[in-house]
């Protein structure tokens, strides 16, 4: 399983660089506040819903502190080949506190 920090993302973003940020939250939570740019595929419909899961660029996936994304982006590796899978380390609690500050309220 491959890590990324908030800083290592916030630095991709502004760069510009081409990468897929997906939110595994409930649509509730993400409608609330979300990294710019993600897309929320909930962590339960996220293997029903496989063909939202880009392929040939880096995927950041998140949840709110970071433990349920794990299990999730090693399945993708292992049982579904996708090598280009990231978990965002302690999720978008660690980018509020870093990043958004103004995001702690709302998470």
């Amino acid at each position: 399983m491959k890590k990324i920090t908030v800083f290592e993302l916030k630095r991709k973003i502004d760069e510009g660089e081409h990468i897929q940020i997906v939110d595994i939250r409930e649509q509730s939570d993400f409608g609330v506040c979300h990294i710019p740019g993600a897309v929320c595929i909930p962590k339960k419909e996220i293997f029903d819903h496989l063909n939202q899961v880009a392929r040939e660029i880096p995927v950041v996936m998140y949840c709110r502190y970071g433990t349920k994304t794990p299990p999730v982006t090693t399945a993708l590796e292992i049982d579904h080949g996708m090598r280009n899978i990231y978990t965002l380390e302690d999720g978008i609690y660690a980018w509020a506190k870093e990043i958004d500050r103004w995001m702690l309220d709302l998470i």
